[in-house]
């Protein structure tokens, strides 16, 4: 799977993390302010490590 497609696939499911943490009314503000920082987080780790190349794995 290409790097992209993972990137898009990564950041489709962060957005329904998102849309559950936003949505549910049986959620507590602490547990929907912990799936918004984590869903957060999930986009931005995968992007760096989409970024990163083999010659940058080996170091």
């Amino acid at each position: 799977m290409a790097s992209f497609d993972i990137l898009k696939r990564a950041t489709k499911r962060s957005q329904k993390i998102l849309k559950v943490a936003l949505r549910s009314g049986y959620l507590k503000s602490g547990y929907v302010r912990d799936l918004k920082v984590a869903a957060k987080d999930l986009e931005d780790m995968v992007e760096i490590l989409t970024l990163r190349t083999p010659a940058d794995e080996s170091k």
